[in-house]
């Protein structure tokens, strides 16, 4: 085929391509919008979990990281590792975050007390004064005040926590309502020191297991049973390996979600103020969707055949006066006063 020349030489099939580009160049100089140009890689924020997926506490993972999507529009997206797939769980799982092989992991309160031992305080038998108390405690100067010395001092940053209910009394093949009943017990304790004190004190023998050995320790008689909590039994498919529950509301399980401090401070502003507010807004939906939970979790127990007991007023007072001497013990090894300020903030 052909083709025509201009008067000035141009292929005339070139014309209407030329046309289009000073067009183009015309808008741009005009102040009229140019097509965008291609979307930056988001940035990832890698969250290591304990837990598998598709069970409630999946579930309160998943709510921070669609958050995070919804309140960047894309500008960062959280993975979440499940089972402890990206270098262990608990203790593991947070020196994975420090030394920035991952940006975030979960621990519970007791496991982190090895890592910041300020954190016993959340182990403090009987401190907390029912759920009402409990988050005014973790909404107050006391907690504000733990979370900075986290961040100064183990390089982590909190962001959320999940809710597993309390820690309560579950034993494999003997029900306990008793602390007489204890005698020569083996519990599962977390390294938390304060766990180990008042496991002892009501009467059992500690017997730090770490958490990934823990079920296979029950099923194979080596620990008689653990404090733990119905919804993560559930969560954690101990439920047949537990035949008995106590009802003493012995400490919260707390499992706060942090992220590596000099990661988090590397990140634009405006996406810096996003993680904190999906976090925030995760942690308060957290303490409903726990609560939910715990009903939930008891009834399916109770179908499976959990047998439960719970104590009288007074027999109840038989275990907070037990549990008392692990105060005085541990006293001097928190900071000053820090037992009396968490009591008074419940009020």
């Amino acid at each position: 085929m052909r083709t025509r020349l201009l008067a000035n030489g141009t292929p005339s099939r070139v014309l209407p391509l030329v046309l289009a580009l000073v067009a183009l160049c015309a808008a741009g100089l005009a102040g009229a919008p140019l097509p965008a140009a291609e979307a930056a890689e988001p940035i990832v924020i890698r969250l290591s979990v304990d837990n598998p997926d598709g069970l409630p506490r999946s579930d309160m993972e998943k709510r921070f990281a669609t958050l995070v999507t919804e309140k960047t529009k894309g500008r960062a997206v959280v993975k979440i590792f499940w089972s402890g797939s990206l270098g262990g769980v608990q203790r593991a799982a947070i020196e994975v975050v420090q030394n920035r092989g991952a940006e975030m992991a979960i621990i519970s309160s007791s496991n982190f007390a090895a890592v910041q031992p300020a954190w016993m305080i959340l182990d403090l038998p009987f401190l907390t004064k029912g759920r009402e108390g409990y988050y005014k405690l973790l909404d107050g100067p006391v907690f504000a005040e733990l979370k900075q010395g986290t961040e100064k001092q183990a390089k982590l940053k909190y962001i959320f926590a999940v809710y597993d209910g309390y820690r309560i009394l579950l034993t494999t093949k003997k029900q306990v309502k008793s602390p007489a009943d204890l005698k020569g017990m083996k519990l599962r304790t977390t390294n938390s020191p304060i766990e180990v004190a008042y496991v002892r004190a009501f009467g059992a023998n500690p017997s730090p297991i770490d958490w990934g050995e823990t079920y296979l320790a029950l099923k194979q008689g080596l620990a008689d049973g653990y404090f733990l909590g119905y919804t993560t039994v559930l969560n954690f498919k101990h439920d047949d390996a537990v035949k008995y529950g106590l009802n003493i509301p012995v400490v919260p399980i707390y499992v706060p979600a942090f992220m590596n401090v000099d990661f988090f401070n590397g990140l634009p502003a405006d996406i810096q103020k996003a993680v904190l507010e999906a976090g925030r807004e995760t942690d308060l939906a957290n303490r409903k969707q726990d609560e939910a939970d715990l009903v939930t979790a008891k009834q399916k127990l109770s179908r499976q055949g959990l047998v439960d007991y719970t104590p009288t007023p007074s027999e109840m007072q038989g275990w907070v006066k037990l549990a008392q001497p692990v105060y005085e013990e541990f006293k001097g090894k928190l900071p000053a006063g820090v037992i009396q300020r968490a009591l008074d903030s419940q009020q």
